[in-house]
């Protein structure tokens, strides 16, 4: 039977999680798939370790931009999309993210469901099978990851057997991401009734009215501590205490959001309730690439020209630790000894302050990237 070797890597800056201070002059020890300890290195080279990233949430299948001029003519390209394409080819996306130092992701798959052949490169893929329609409609056996795909796409009956049946499983739904669905859920005139479920070749179905799709979710009981909001742009105070009472979390795709919706989830609010709150890039078809790199930069910038005080070892915080914990990938949460051996190493181009680390490693992180190890193993 062949053994793991150990394997260690000395650093200048070692971070363990980004909501901590840098470790200084650090040795990393791993065997196997997970970390052994962490000493004194007396001579660091001028490198920093850091943990992998975690895109919370992804559609892997989309294989190009869907350009449009607005909401309505995207959601139409995408309906031609799903009924045209015969293979959606997800290893090579999924393996852009590895190399790119994603190391796990929250990937959304479309029905029918299919058997996913094993990530690349080692990185962890939690699948989400999506579900639209009515009762009677397939899904996942109990305990697997769904994905209701949102509250126009699922009839209140389906919503509230899918909360009711998985209470123990990850419910991912995209949730307040255009004001179409405001007025949908409000009961007005709406594209979604008007234009897309003809197209879909679905009629218009019966549902209560609430205030906002927050509000819309509270009232059918489908918010609880194993929801995942995805997006929720379109959401203001009084929806953000219902998030944080029913302890649900939130995933922005912040180029997503400013491309389809010309806006973010107000981000400040959802810190200020203590909402946990990660990054994903969501899909190629609404994101030119799936970096989270880009991803992290669209929203410092975003919220620096909103005037909204985000820190980029927030950010980070964001698309590492925090997405882990929304995922439920505890092994991914720190650096610490026992935890899997999955981090970034990056050449450091001078010397610089521990205050320093954080800004660099956003701005400038990818362009010296050295080396990404999933699991114990190097795959850049």
């Amino acid at each position: 039977m062949a053994h793991s070797r150990r394997e260690e890597i000395g650093c200048k800056w070692l971070v363990n999680r980004w909501d901590l201070p840098p470790r200084e002059g650090v040795s990393l020890t791993w065997e196997g798939k997970r970390v052994q300890s962490l000493s004194p290195c007396p001579r660091p080279p001028l490198k920093a370790v850091v943990p992998g990233f975690i895109n919370a949430h992804v559609h892997p299948d989309f294989t190009h931009l869907i350009t449009a001029p607005d909401l309505l003519s995207w959601i139409k390209e995408v309906v031609k999309f799903r009924k045209g394409e015969k293979a959606h080819p997800s290893p090579p996306q999924e393996e852009f993210m590895a190399r790119k130092g994603t190391v796990a992701w929250g990937s959304i798959v479309t029905w029918p469901w299919k058997d996913e052949a094993p990530p690349p490169l080692g990185g962890t893929r939690l699948i989400f099978r999506e579900v639209l329609g009515d009762v009677g409609v397939p899904l996942p056996p109990p305990g697997f990851p769904v994905s209701p795909h949102s509250p126009y796409s699922l009839t209140p009956q389906l919503l509230k057997t899918i909360w009711k049946e998985r209470r123990d499983s990850l419910k991912a739904i995209h949730l307040a991401e255009s004001q179409e669905e405001v007025l949908f859920v409000r009961g007005e005139p709406n594209i979604f009734e008007r234009e897309i479920f003809p197209l879909a070749g679905r009629p218009p179905f019966p549902h209560p009215r609430a205030r906002s799709p927050v509000e819309y979710l509270e009232m059918l009981e489908c918010l609880d501590a194993k929801t995942i909001a995805i997006h929720s742009i379109f959401v203001d105070q009084k929806d953000v205490e219902i998030l944080a009472r029913k302890k649900a979390s939130v995933v922005l795709c912040p180029r997503s959001n400013l491309y389809l919706s010309h806006s973010l989830s107000p981000l400040p609010l959802l810190m200020e309730a203590g909402i946990p709150t990660a990054l994903g890039t969501d899909g190629l078809g609404s994101t030119p690439n799936l970096s989270m790199w880009e991803e992290m930069r669209t929203l410092w910038f975003h919220a620096r020209s909103k005037g909204w005080r985000v820190t980029p070892r927030e950010v980070l915080t964001m698309a590492t630790r925090q997405g882990a914990k929304i995922l439920g990938l505890q092994d991914l949460t720190s650096l610490e000894p026992g935890h899997e051996a999955s981090f970034m190493v990056i050449a450091l181009p001078r010397e610089m302050s521990p205050e320093e680390l954080a800004s660099f490693v956003l701005f400038q992180g990818d362009l010296y990237l050295e080396a990404v190890y999933i699991k114990g193993k190097r795959v850049l």
